[in-house]
């Protein structure tokens, strides 16, 4: 069945006191492999400040480093050797201190041979993401690799780090190839490290090889699944 974390059949839902997700700065993260069947998750829900980035200079509690290494999503904190498929996220609203995703957060270390897996996973118009750094699948990655398949993100996004440090569908990337394979996100633009490999990814800018498409081509007759 889908999954409520909160009620969020009334509209106002954010304001009437609903559970808060947790968050995650380092340590071990989700290793495994995590197949949603298909169900919704709805209801996520996280409301804390996301630090400033004021020219060169980083603000917040303390003296920041340029990396905000907090994690916020359904997996905050993720393993570059985890596989997610077919979770769709809806009607979520997570602002972070740090990376921001609405599947995962933070990506960190991993070697040659890992990649980490998304697979027919979706976030739509309903989630809101707000963090230093933002992506509407993954916040940030470190890793070695990334597989995008069959995978989209429309969610509504913004972020108060640097303007690269928000993307459609990985919010930053270091030292880390992608692989994109039937995958679309409307309104940001797509940054990637080092694309290895792409095939139908939609996205709102001319790189890559990249199709232009806004959101009117994604309804109707002029979606592309």
């Amino acid at each position: 069945n889908d999954i409520y974390v909160n009620d969020t059949t009334n509209s106002n839902w954010m304001n009437n006191n609903p559970a808060e997700w947790y968050t995650l700065a380092g340590g071990i993260g989700f290793a495994g492999n995590f197949d949603g069947a298909g169900y919704k998750i709805y209801g996520l829900y996280k409301n804390d400040t996301p630090k400033q980035y004021l020219g060169d200079k980083y603000t917040g509690p303390g003296k920041e480093a340029e990396w905000v290494n907090v994690g916020t999503a359904l997996f905050p904190y993720i393993d570059p050797a985890a596989q997610i498929r077919n979770v769709h996220i809806r009607d979520s609203y997570l602002v972070g201190e740090g990376t921001v995703g609405a599947i995962a957060g933070n990506c960190m270390n991993g070697d040659a041979n890992t990649r980490l897996q998304f697979i027919a996973c979706s976030v739509d118009e309903s989630v809101t993401l707000k963090g230093f750094t933002v992506g509407g699948i993954l916040g940030a990655s470190h890793s070695r690799g990334v597989d995008l398949t069959y995978c989209y993100s429309t969610a509504k996004m913004s972020n108060t780090g640097p303007s690269n440090r928000l993307s459609g569908l990985i919010g930053d990337i270091w030292s880390a190839k992608v692989s994109a394979l039937e995958t679309y996100t409307t309104d940001y633009q797509v940054t990637f490290g080092s694309l290895v490999n792409t095939t139908a990814l939609y996205a709102p800018v001319e790189q890559f090889g990249v199709t232009v498409l806004n959101k009117a081509d994604m309804i109707g007759s002029k979606a592309k699944a």
